[in-house]
Protein backbone atom coordinates (compact mmCIF):
# COMPACT_ATOMS: atom_id res chain seq x y z
CA UNK A 1 0.00 0.00 0.00
CA UNK A 2 1.26 3.36 -1.22
CA UNK A 3 1.10 6.56 0.99
CA UNK A 4 -2.21 7.40 1.41
CA UNK A 5 -2.28 11.02 0.85
CA UNK A 6 -0.10 12.99 -1.35
CA UNK A 7 -0.47 16.74 0.23
CA UNK A 8 1.50 19.36 0.99
CA UNK A 9 4.85 20.06 2.63
CA UNK A 10 3.13 22.21 4.77
CA UNK A 11 2.16 19.40 7.12
CA UNK A 12 4.31 18.16 10.19
CA UNK A 13 6.87 16.96 8.37
CA UNK A 14 7.33 13.74 9.85
CA UNK A 15 3.87 12.76 9.35
CA UNK A 16 3.60 13.60 6.41
CA UNK A 17 6.36 11.00 5.08
CA UNK A 18 5.13 7.94 7.88
CA UNK A 19 3.24 5.82 5.36
CA UNK A 20 5.72 3.75 3.32
CA UNK A 21 4.30 1.02 1.81
CA UNK A 22 6.49 -0.57 -0.61
CA UNK A 23 5.25 -3.01 -3.06
CA UNK A 24 7.40 -5.29 -4.66
CA UNK A 25 7.54 -5.86 -9.06
CA UNK A 26 10.35 -8.40 -11.00
CA UNK A 27 12.80 -6.86 -13.30
CA UNK A 28 11.48 -9.16 -16.68
CA UNK A 29 13.19 -9.42 -19.30
CA UNK A 30 12.20 -9.96 -23.00
CA UNK A 31 15.81 -11.92 -23.97
CA UNK A 32 15.16 -15.37 -21.82
CA UNK A 33 19.19 -15.67 -21.55
CA UNK A 34 18.91 -12.59 -19.47
CA UNK A 35 17.59 -13.54 -16.07
CA UNK A 36 19.16 -10.88 -13.50
CA UNK A 37 17.09 -11.57 -10.37
CA UNK A 38 16.45 -8.62 -9.62
CA UNK A 39 13.30 -7.02 -7.52
CA UNK A 40 11.82 -3.48 -7.96
CA UNK A 41 11.13 -1.73 -4.66
CA UNK A 42 8.10 1.10 -4.84
CA UNK A 43 6.44 3.28 -2.51
CA UNK A 44 5.41 7.29 -2.56
CA UNK A 45 6.31 9.82 0.01
CA UNK A 46 3.69 12.85 0.37
CA UNK A 47 6.89 15.42 -0.03
CA UNK A 48 9.75 15.09 -2.11
CA UNK A 49 12.44 13.45 0.07
CA UNK A 50 15.50 11.29 -0.76
CA UNK A 51 14.96 7.21 -0.99
CA UNK A 52 16.93 4.16 -0.21
CA UNK A 53 15.98 0.60 0.33
CA UNK A 54 18.01 -1.77 3.33
CA UNK A 55 17.85 -5.47 3.08
CA UNK A 56 19.79 -8.74 3.41
CA UNK A 57 19.43 -12.05 4.40
CA UNK A 58 18.23 -11.43 8.14
CA UNK A 59 17.53 -8.06 9.55
CA UNK A 60 20.44 -7.29 11.53
CA UNK A 61 22.87 -7.20 8.51
CA UNK A 62 22.07 -4.79 6.03
CA UNK A 63 23.04 -3.81 2.27
CA UNK A 64 21.85 -0.39 1.39
CA UNK A 65 21.00 0.71 -1.74
CA UNK A 66 20.01 3.49 -3.93
CA UNK A 67 18.42 4.96 -6.98
CA UNK A 68 21.69 6.41 -8.82
CA UNK A 69 21.78 7.81 -12.57
CA UNK A 70 24.03 9.82 -13.64
CA UNK A 71 26.55 9.87 -11.30
CA UNK A 72 23.96 11.51 -8.93
CA UNK A 73 21.04 9.84 -6.56
CA UNK A 74 17.88 10.43 -7.26
CA UNK A 75 16.38 12.84 -4.99
CA UNK A 76 13.52 15.57 -4.32
CA UNK A 77 11.09 13.06 -5.55
CA UNK A 78 7.76 11.63 -3.94
CA UNK A 79 7.59 8.32 -6.36
CA UNK A 80 10.64 6.12 -5.42
CA UNK A 81 11.86 3.20 -7.27
CA UNK A 82 14.90 1.13 -5.78
CA UNK A 83 16.32 -2.00 -7.85
CA UNK A 84 17.86 -4.67 -5.56
CA UNK A 85 20.13 -6.76 -8.40
CA UNK A 86 21.58 -10.14 -7.93
CA UNK A 87 19.17 -11.81 -5.60
CA UNK A 88 19.40 -15.65 -5.06
CA UNK A 89 16.18 -17.50 -6.04
CA UNK A 90 14.81 -19.35 -3.50
CA UNK A 91 16.38 -16.84 -0.80
CA UNK A 92 14.38 -15.30 1.50
CA UNK A 93 15.21 -11.09 1.96
CA UNK A 94 14.32 -8.89 4.97
CA UNK A 95 13.83 -5.27 3.63
CA UNK A 96 12.61 -1.79 5.07
CA UNK A 97 12.33 1.43 2.87
CA UNK A 98 13.47 4.68 3.98
CA UNK A 99 12.78 8.28 3.01
CA UNK A 100 14.49 11.11 4.17
CA UNK A 101 12.52 14.58 3.47
CA UNK A 102 14.04 17.14 1.52
CA UNK A 103 13.70 21.02 3.11
CA UNK A 104 15.79 22.49 0.20
CA UNK A 105 16.97 22.10 -3.32
CA UNK A 106 18.58 24.64 -4.71
CA UNK A 107 22.40 25.19 -5.47
CA UNK A 108 24.75 25.56 -2.17
CA UNK A 109 21.27 24.99 -0.43
CA UNK A 110 20.21 21.41 -0.20
CA UNK A 111 19.14 20.77 3.19
CA UNK A 112 17.87 17.17 4.33
CA UNK A 113 15.25 16.78 7.38
CA UNK A 114 14.19 13.69 9.27
CA UNK A 115 14.64 9.94 8.16
CA UNK A 116 11.43 7.59 8.28
CA UNK A 117 11.95 4.54 8.28
CA UNK A 118 9.84 1.05 7.29
CA UNK A 119 8.97 -1.72 9.49
CA UNK A 120 10.73 -4.63 7.84
CA UNK A 121 8.86 -6.84 5.37
CA UNK A 122 10.04 -9.71 3.63
CA UNK A 123 10.01 -12.02 0.30
CA UNK A 124 11.56 -14.83 -1.29
CA UNK A 125 13.03 -14.42 -4.29
CA UNK A 126 11.51 -16.14 -7.54
CA UNK A 127 13.56 -18.17 -9.57
CA UNK A 128 12.64 -17.49 -13.14
CA UNK A 129 14.92 -20.67 -14.12
CA UNK A 130 13.14 -23.23 -12.70
CA UNK A 131 10.00 -24.92 -14.48
CA UNK A 132 7.85 -24.66 -12.14
CA UNK A 133 5.35 -21.79 -10.83
CA UNK A 134 2.32 -20.61 -9.53
CA UNK A 135 0.82 -17.52 -10.62
CA UNK A 136 -2.71 -16.04 -9.84
CA UNK A 137 -4.42 -13.76 -12.16
CA UNK A 138 -7.29 -10.71 -11.50
CA UNK A 139 -9.10 -8.46 -13.75
CA UNK A 140 -11.68 -6.22 -13.99
CA UNK A 141 -11.63 -4.58 -10.58
CA UNK A 142 -12.84 -1.75 -10.91
CA UNK A 143 -12.27 -0.30 -7.35
CA UNK A 144 -14.63 -3.05 -6.15
CA UNK A 145 -13.10 -3.70 -2.80
CA UNK A 146 -15.18 -6.26 -1.71
CA UNK A 147 -14.66 -8.02 -4.82
CA UNK A 148 -11.00 -8.03 -4.51
CA UNK A 149 -11.71 -9.27 -1.16
CA UNK A 150 -13.85 -12.06 -1.71
CA UNK A 151 -11.28 -13.36 -4.45
CA UNK A 152 -8.61 -13.21 -2.19
CA UNK A 153 -10.36 -15.44 0.40
CA UNK A 154 -10.40 -17.99 -2.65
CA UNK A 155 -7.03 -18.24 -3.00
CA UNK A 156 -4.89 -17.79 0.21
CA UNK A 157 -3.79 -20.99 0.42
CA UNK A 158 -2.57 -20.84 -3.35
CA UNK A 159 1.36 -19.01 -2.04
CA UNK A 160 1.90 -17.56 -5.42
CA UNK A 161 5.41 -17.37 -6.92
CA UNK A 162 3.76 -13.49 -8.64
CA UNK A 163 0.45 -12.03 -8.98
CA UNK A 164 -0.93 -10.69 -12.39
CA UNK A 165 -3.47 -7.83 -12.37
CA UNK A 166 -4.88 -8.10 -16.22
CA UNK A 167 -6.19 -5.04 -16.76
CA UNK A 168 -9.20 -3.12 -15.72
CA UNK A 169 -7.88 -2.65 -12.21
CA UNK A 170 -6.72 0.76 -12.10
CA UNK A 171 -9.07 2.44 -13.92
CA UNK A 172 -9.21 6.14 -15.28
CA UNK A 173 -7.24 7.97 -13.10
CA UNK A 174 -7.55 11.54 -13.49
CA UNK A 175 -5.44 12.92 -10.99
CA UNK A 176 -1.74 11.01 -9.43
CA UNK A 177 -4.18 10.14 -5.85
CA UNK A 178 -6.68 8.19 -8.21
CA UNK A 179 -3.46 5.85 -9.25
CA UNK A 180 -2.39 5.74 -5.47
CA UNK A 181 -5.58 5.09 -4.16
CA UNK A 182 -6.05 2.25 -6.49
CA UNK A 183 -2.61 1.18 -5.84
CA UNK A 184 -3.20 1.32 -2.32
CA UNK A 185 -6.04 -0.67 -2.40
CA UNK A 186 -5.29 -3.54 -4.93
CA UNK A 187 -1.35 -4.07 -3.39
CA UNK A 188 -2.71 -4.28 0.22
CA UNK A 189 -5.45 -6.82 -0.42
CA UNK A 190 -2.73 -9.02 -2.19
CA UNK A 191 0.45 -8.69 0.08
CA UNK A 192 2.34 -6.73 -3.02
CA UNK A 193 4.94 -5.76 -0.47
CA UNK A 194 5.95 -9.98 -0.20
CA UNK A 195 4.27 -11.17 -3.20
CA UNK A 196 5.94 -9.43 -6.81
CA UNK A 197 3.02 -8.04 -8.77
CA UNK A 198 2.40 -7.19 -12.37
CA UNK A 199 0.10 -4.61 -13.86
CA UNK A 200 -1.28 -4.72 -17.50
CA UNK A 201 -3.22 -2.28 -18.70
CA UNK A 202 -6.48 -3.15 -19.67
CA UNK A 203 -8.71 -0.31 -21.66
CA UNK A 204 -9.29 1.79 -18.58
CA UNK A 205 -6.41 2.15 -17.80
CA UNK A 206 -5.73 4.43 -20.56
CA UNK A 207 -8.06 6.78 -19.83
CA UNK A 208 -7.93 9.52 -17.65
CA UNK A 209 -5.42 12.45 -16.94
CA UNK A 210 -2.77 10.19 -14.85
CA UNK A 211 -2.69 7.26 -17.36
CA UNK A 212 0.03 9.04 -19.15
CA UNK A 213 2.17 8.42 -15.98
CA UNK A 214 1.77 4.63 -15.08
CA UNK A 215 5.54 4.16 -15.77
CA UNK A 216 6.45 6.11 -13.06
CA UNK A 217 4.65 3.83 -10.93
CA UNK A 218 4.61 0.53 -12.57
CA UNK A 219 7.69 -1.83 -13.94
CA UNK A 220 6.76 -3.02 -16.87
CA UNK A 221 8.70 -5.81 -19.62
CA UNK A 222 11.99 -4.45 -20.78
CA UNK A 223 10.07 -1.16 -20.22
CA UNK A 224 7.14 -1.96 -22.79
CA UNK A 225 3.54 -2.28 -22.48
CA UNK A 226 3.49 -5.22 -23.88
CA UNK A 227 6.56 -8.30 -24.51
CA UNK A 228 7.65 -11.58 -23.32
CA UNK A 229 9.58 -13.37 -21.02
CA UNK A 230 10.22 -17.21 -19.81
CA UNK A 231 9.96 -18.21 -16.92
CA UNK A 232 11.47 -21.64 -16.60
CA UNK A 233 9.96 -23.96 -20.14
CA UNK A 234 7.71 -21.34 -20.08
CA UNK A 235 6.95 -18.47 -22.33
CA UNK A 236 4.89 -15.76 -21.30
CA UNK A 237 3.93 -13.19 -24.38
CA UNK A 238 1.40 -9.93 -23.06
CA UNK A 239 -0.09 -7.52 -25.44
CA UNK A 240 -1.73 -4.93 -25.03
CA UNK A 241 -4.69 -3.46 -27.05
CA UNK A 242 -4.83 0.02 -25.95
CA UNK A 243 -8.09 2.06 -25.82
CA UNK A 244 -11.18 -0.08 -27.57
CA UNK A 245 -12.74 3.47 -28.67
CA UNK A 246 -11.97 4.22 -32.20
CA UNK A 247 -8.87 7.34 -32.00
CA UNK A 248 -11.49 10.10 -33.97
CA UNK A 249 -13.95 9.43 -30.91
CA UNK A 250 -13.93 12.99 -29.42
CA UNK A 251 -13.64 12.58 -26.17
CA UNK A 252 -9.77 12.02 -26.51
CA UNK A 253 -9.14 15.39 -28.62
CA UNK A 254 -7.28 13.64 -31.31
CA UNK A 255 -4.35 12.77 -28.75
CA UNK A 256 -4.95 8.87 -29.38
CA UNK A 257 -2.64 6.46 -31.93
CA UNK A 258 -4.12 3.40 -30.76
CA UNK A 259 -4.05 2.12 -34.25
CA UNK A 260 -0.44 2.92 -34.43
CA UNK A 261 0.33 1.26 -31.26
CA UNK A 262 -1.85 -1.85 -32.07
CA UNK A 263 0.35 -2.08 -35.73
CA UNK A 264 3.64 -2.13 -33.30
CA UNK A 265 2.36 -5.01 -30.91
CA UNK A 266 1.73 -6.54 -34.42
CA UNK A 267 5.66 -6.46 -35.54
CA UNK A 268 6.48 -7.78 -32.28
CA UNK A 269 4.30 -10.45 -31.89
CA UNK A 270 5.29 -11.50 -35.61
CA UNK A 271 8.88 -11.41 -34.36
CA UNK A 272 8.16 -13.08 -30.78
CA UNK A 273 6.56 -16.06 -32.78
CA UNK A 274 9.64 -16.69 -34.38
CA UNK A 275 12.12 -16.46 -31.92
CA UNK A 276 14.06 -19.04 -30.26
CA UNK A 277 13.06 -18.30 -26.71
CA UNK A 278 9.37 -18.99 -27.54
CA UNK A 279 9.94 -21.92 -30.40
CA UNK A 280 12.12 -23.78 -27.68
CA UNK A 281 9.77 -23.50 -24.61
CA UNK A 282 7.66 -26.36 -23.73
CA UNK A 283 4.88 -24.01 -22.68
CA UNK A 284 3.15 -20.76 -24.03
CA UNK A 285 0.78 -18.69 -22.44
CA UNK A 286 -0.80 -15.60 -24.20
CA UNK A 287 -2.34 -12.74 -22.00
CA UNK A 288 -4.15 -9.33 -22.88
CA UNK A 289 -6.98 -7.83 -21.32
CA UNK A 290 -9.14 -7.51 -24.42
CA UNK A 291 -10.57 -10.68 -25.97
CA UNK A 292 -9.70 -11.10 -29.36
CA UNK A 293 -12.16 -14.20 -29.64
CA UNK A 294 -15.95 -14.33 -28.37
CA UNK A 295 -16.13 -10.34 -28.94
CA UNK A 296 -17.80 -8.72 -31.90
CA UNK A 297 -16.20 -5.20 -31.15
CA UNK A 298 -12.39 -5.82 -31.50
CA UNK A 299 -12.39 -6.15 -35.15
CA UNK A 300 -9.00 -4.15 -35.54
CA UNK A 301 -7.68 -6.75 -33.17
CA UNK A 302 -8.58 -9.64 -36.02
CA UNK A 303 -6.86 -7.21 -38.29
CA UNK A 304 -3.09 -6.96 -36.75
CA UNK A 305 -3.26 -9.99 -34.67
CA UNK A 306 -5.34 -12.68 -35.45
CA UNK A 307 -3.51 -13.37 -38.94
CA UNK A 308 -0.87 -14.02 -36.82
CA UNK A 309 -2.75 -15.99 -34.49
CA UNK A 310 -4.31 -18.50 -36.43
CA UNK A 311 -1.85 -21.62 -35.99
CA UNK A 312 0.17 -19.90 -33.27
CA UNK A 313 1.08 -22.74 -30.65
CA UNK A 314 0.40 -21.44 -27.33
CA UNK A 315 -1.47 -23.93 -25.06
CA UNK A 316 -4.07 -21.33 -23.25
CA UNK A 317 -5.12 -17.70 -23.79
CA UNK A 318 -6.02 -15.72 -20.74
CA UNK A 319 -8.56 -12.46 -21.17
CA UNK A 320 -10.79 -10.42 -19.16
CA UNK A 321 -13.06 -7.12 -20.40
CA UNK A 322 -16.76 -8.82 -21.08
CA UNK A 323 -17.43 -8.69 -17.21
CA UNK A 324 -18.39 -13.10 -17.43
CA UNK A 325 -17.04 -15.89 -17.68
CA UNK A 326 -16.26 -17.89 -20.96
CA UNK A 327 -14.32 -20.71 -22.35
CA UNK A 328 -13.54 -20.84 -25.60
CA UNK A 329 -12.23 -24.50 -26.92
CA UNK A 330 -9.40 -24.49 -29.92
CA UNK A 331 -11.25 -23.42 -32.96
CA UNK A 332 -9.78 -24.79 -36.02
CA UNK A 333 -8.57 -22.01 -38.80
CA UNK A 334 -9.96 -19.61 -35.71
CA UNK A 335 -7.51 -20.17 -32.98
CA UNK A 336 -5.77 -23.41 -32.41
CA UNK A 337 -5.74 -23.03 -28.45
CA UNK A 338 -8.22 -22.77 -25.67
CA UNK A 339 -9.18 -19.25 -24.58
CA UNK A 340 -10.50 -18.77 -21.16
CA UNK A 341 -12.60 -15.36 -20.36
CA UNK A 342 -12.31 -14.32 -16.99
CA UNK A 343 -15.52 -12.58 -14.96
CA UNK A 344 -16.21 -8.77 -14.17
CA UNK A 345 -16.27 -6.49 -10.85
CA UNK A 346 -19.29 -7.84 -9.32
CA UNK A 347 -18.72 -10.50 -6.76
CA UNK A 348 -21.82 -12.03 -8.04
CA UNK A 349 -19.43 -12.68 -11.71
CA UNK A 350 -15.52 -12.43 -10.42
CA UNK A 351 -13.59 -14.84 -11.22
CA UNK A 352 -9.71 -14.89 -10.63
CA UNK A 353 -7.46 -17.41 -12.87
CA UNK A 354 -4.56 -19.63 -11.00
CA UNK A 355 -2.04 -21.02 -13.47
CA UNK A 356 0.41 -23.78 -12.00
CA UNK A 357 2.92 -25.38 -13.16
CA UNK A 358 4.41 -28.24 -12.01
CA UNK A 359 6.99 -30.56 -13.78
CA UNK A 360 5.71 -30.95 -17.43
CA UNK A 361 1.74 -30.54 -16.46
CA UNK A 362 0.21 -26.94 -16.88
CA UNK A 363 -2.58 -26.36 -14.95
CA UNK A 364 -5.44 -23.65 -15.08
CA UNK A 365 -8.22 -22.78 -12.88
CA UNK A 366 -11.11 -20.11 -12.91
CA UNK A 367 -12.44 -19.87 -9.56
CA UNK A 368 -15.58 -18.12 -8.41
CA UNK A 369 -15.82 -15.21 -6.11
CA UNK A 370 -18.83 -16.60 -4.59
CA UNK A 371 -16.78 -19.88 -4.45
CA UNK A 372 -16.86 -23.19 -6.74
CA UNK A 373 -14.39 -23.70 -9.82
CA UNK A 374 -15.53 -22.93 -13.06
CA UNK A 375 -12.66 -24.77 -14.71
CA UNK A 376 -10.14 -27.29 -14.11
CA UNK A 377 -7.92 -28.28 -17.16
CA UNK A 378 -4.58 -29.24 -17.74
CA UNK A 379 -2.89 -27.95 -21.12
Amino acid sequence: MLAQSLSSASAMETDSVNSLQPFLQLSLRQEASVVQNDMVLTWATRVPSVGWVEYGTDSTHLSTVYRIEEGKVVANNRVHKIVISNLTPGQRYYYRVCSRVVRDFRYRHITLGDTVVSGFRSFVMPDLRANDFKIVVFNDIHRHEETISMLMKRVNDVHPDMILFNGDCLVEPDCEQDLVDMLSLLNSKVGADEIPVLYLRGNHETRGAYSWHLHEYLNFIDGSLYGAFSWGDTRFVLLDFGETRTDSNTQFAGLNRNDLFRAEGAEFLKKELQSPAFLKACKRVLIHHVPLYGYEGCDPLHDVWGRLLVNAPFNICLNADLHEYAYLPPEAGVHAFPVAIAGGEEPCIATVFVLSKKGSNLNLKAIKAEGGILLDINL
